[in-house]
């Protein structure tokens, strides 16, 4: 039989375990703005999204000035949205 600590400990794990799941859980997000030279995307509200340097974002920002659609994941630090690129499209 199992005592009251086994079991007790069972359940913090498994809570620890979900909540870890829901933490690195992110979506997929879309932004549409134009590419500054900073390294970064505005969008026409103002909103102002730093993006992460990659293979994909130096790619993108080949295009600076123009008007982009750009898909990948989006983290709120401490310095503000920080947007990891997975693909890109040059609208106009």
């Amino acid at each position: 039989m199992l005592n009251k600590t086994t079991i007790v400990l069972c359940m913090l794990c498994v809570l620890l375990l979900g909540t870890a799941n829901a933490a690195f859980a992110q979506e997929t997000t879309t932004i549409t703005g134009i590419l500054t030279d900073d390294f970064q995307i505005v969008t026409e509200d103002g909103s102002i999204y730093m993006v992460e340097a990659s293979k994909m974002s130096y790619e993108m920002f080949e295009y600076t000035g123009n008007r982009v659609r750009a898909t990948g994941m989006l983290e709120i630090t401490e310095n503000g949205p920080l947007f990891s690129v997975f693909d890109f499209e040059i609208i106009q």
